[in-house]
């Protein structure tokens, strides 16, 4: 689990046109879910 400054900080690399979208959903995923951990994966 990341720190929510650090994942931040990597959702900030996001391409311009596309940050709404994921902005939106890690929103939308927080009000359902609360307790979730964020993880950034890559691969």
């Amino acid at each position: 689990m990341l720190p929510v400054r650090q994942v931040e900080k990597f959702l900030e690399h996001t391409p311009a046109d596309l940050q709404e979208i994921v902005l939106e959903l890690r929103n939308i995923i927080t009000s359902v879910a609360p307790d979730a951990a964020e993880v950034v994966r890559w691969g």
